[in-house]
């Protein structure tokens, strides 16, 4: 798996993700990512190119963010907690 230099990433930039990282992230098999994106339970893949997808690493920080909130809705995530301390 390419790591990904978060130095090279221009900041307010999204970075995309590779199948293989999102399965290593999630923990998900290839079958079950697909499955959930045709489901509307994952977010889609933007198509790079003829046989190129990638996800963006916002949105799959969401996504893993709003599990943990289904599992303990009152858990924060560190945005939550950031505009909490700030108001």
């Amino acid at each position: 798996m390419a790591k990904i230099d978060e130095d090279l990433v221009p900041e307010g930039m999204d970075t995309l993700l590779t199948r293989k990282q999102i399965t290593a992230i999630t923990g998900l098999a290839q079958s079950s990512i697909y499955w959930s994106v045709q489901n509307s339970e994952f977010p889609p893949p933007l198509q790079l190119g003829p046989r190129r997808r990638g996800w963006l690493k916002s949105e799959v920080e969401a996504w893993i963010a709003s599990r943990k909130r289904a599992i303990n809705p009152h858990m924060q995530t560190k945005a939550e907690k950031l505009a909490e301390a700030s108001s």
